[in-house]
């Protein structure tokens, strides 16, 4: 067989295969930088110090809670869930009847109430029959009463034994809550005890820049659920003009003042200024008792905040007049005025 001949080129194949690969790297690279530029924003950085800050302020929380929790009663609690699942299991057969029965006293039960609301329903559309015959003096008026007084009678019964089967419905379930409701109180006050701990817990989860939250926030995928994302007002009854054009305002002052409405990120100044304040109301009297609880909580926060080793800088400060100003208790709350209404500044930058 004779050998193929070659094809003839007018230039070299490997220079050209060359070319692509570095033009198809660089068109890469270009994309790659062209992403990262448009992803790297200075108010993402405001937003992620102020949630490493929220992060160490609830691990702090939460490990005070923990020292709080009772350790033994828990213990003791585990202990006597783990003897009752142990008596329940020597006692299989008895709550297992006790089941049984509970299920079978359910569906008479349920049976028993379908044929008293259906009775009901039927006694409801007789009665309006009946009433109109007698208004109307209707022939038939004295056979539609005895057919609604026949009625009346059977639903009497009907609820009669209705009543007596729910009786025997909550008997059953008081036997299987015999072997199953000590348990369950034990849960219940377990969950009681853990309360503050599950809601720091989830809290946290909100916070941390890891798993599904550092995933969502990626390049590329942050349009799904992003942790770091612009956050805005729109004031529709409040405009601004925009080369010749009458907008809504927009507020994205919060994007990188994150807790401008927040109590709790006072400078030291500021919590030294507003705890003397709020002790002062409250020698003189002059806080509502039904609210002192809650000052008194406040000043011990701010005196928290005074001591604290580092001070809070801006952007991260609260407003130093949350009772005046975009706090949700204010006569100006924030998701209603925005910020850019009071002082100088584009609502719309970020």
């Amino acid at each position: 067989m004779k050998p193929q001949e070659p094809i003839p080129h007018n230039y070299s194949i490997r220079r050209l295969n060359l070319i692509f690969l570095w033009s198809s790297l660089g068109l890469l690279m270009a994309t790659v930088i062209m992403v990262g530029y448009d992803y790297v924003r200075g108010w993402k950085w405001f937003q992620y110090e102020f949630l490493q800050m929220q992060q160490q302020r609830i691990e702090q929380s939460l490990k005070a809670a923990e020292k709080e929790t009772s350790q033994a009663e828990l213990a003791e609690m585990a202990r006597q869930r783990a003897q009752m699942e142990i008596d329940i299991a020597d006692h299989r057969n008895q709550l297992i009847l006790a089941q049984r029965d509970l299920d079978r006293w359910e569906g008479i039960h349920y049976a028993a109430n379908e044929d008293y609301q259906f009775a009901k329903a039927r006694l409801d559309a007789q009665r309006y029959i009946t009433t109109m015959a007698i208004e109307q003096h209707s022939p038939n008026a004295k056979r539609q009463q005895a057919i609604y007084a026949r009625q009346s009678k059977n639903l009497d019964a009907l609820n009669l034994r209705l009543q007596d089967v729910t009786r025997r419905r909550d008997a059953a379930q008081a036997r299987v809550n015999v072997w199953l409701g000590q348990i369950k109180t034990l849960q219940d006050k377990r969950k009681t005890l853990l309360t503050s701990i599950n809601k720091l817990e989830k809290q946290l989860s909100t916070v941390e820049m890891q798993g599904s939250n550092l995933l969502l926030s990626l390049p590329m995928l942050d349009f799904i659920h992003p942790i770091l994302k612009i956050k805005q007002v729109v004031i529709p009854d409040m405009y601004v003009d925009e080369n010749y054009l009458r907008i809504p305002r927009v507020d994205r002052c919060q994007t990188c003042h994150t807790a401008i409405d927040t109590p709790g990120y006072e400078s030291k100044a500021e919590a030294k200024r507003l705890s003397a304040e709020l002790q002062e109301k409250l020698d003189l009297f002059q806080i509502p008792q039904d609210k002192r609880q809650a000052t008194e909580d406040r000043i011990a926060q701010l005196k928290k905040e005074e001591a604290a080793p580092v001070d809070i800088l801006n952007p991260w400060r609260t407003h130093p007049h949350l009772d005046t100003f975009v706090g949700s208790a204010s006569k100006h709350p924030l998701l209603d005025n925005g910020g850019t209404v009071r002082h100088p500044g584009e609502g719309r930058a970020t």
